[in-house]
């Protein structure tokens, strides 16, 4: 039976992750740290989108909601640059 549920294969998906590539060592330790603890963070497909989606809307503000550990705000403030301003709101407390 074909699910229809799913729009990509695993094959797809283990593509795309060979082609991730963090934007610098920083962010790339604070996944793996992640990830080792079973935090739910963005996801790298997801990541190298908005990474894309940043770079040519060029935001000057950012509003996240759901914070957890911090890894997206850290990766919005990298990829939007020190001009931007990056608000992540989180709300719960046990993730602060």
């Amino acid at each position: 039976m074909m699910r229809n549920d799913i729009i990509i294969n695993q094959k797809v998906i283990d593509y795309l992750y060979t082609l991730y590539h963090p934007l610098n060592d920083r962010l790339e330790a604070f996944r793996k740290e992640a990830e080792a603890e079973l935090i739910p963070i963005i996801l790298k497909d997801t990541e190298q989108f908005l990474d894309m989606m940043i770079k040519l809307v060029k935001p000057k503000r950012i509003l996240e909601f759901g914070t957890a550990v911090g890894y997206s705000a850290c990766f919005f403030a990298e990829a939007a640059g020190p001009d931007a301003q990056v608000v992540s709101l989180e709300y719960n407390l046990d993730m602060c």
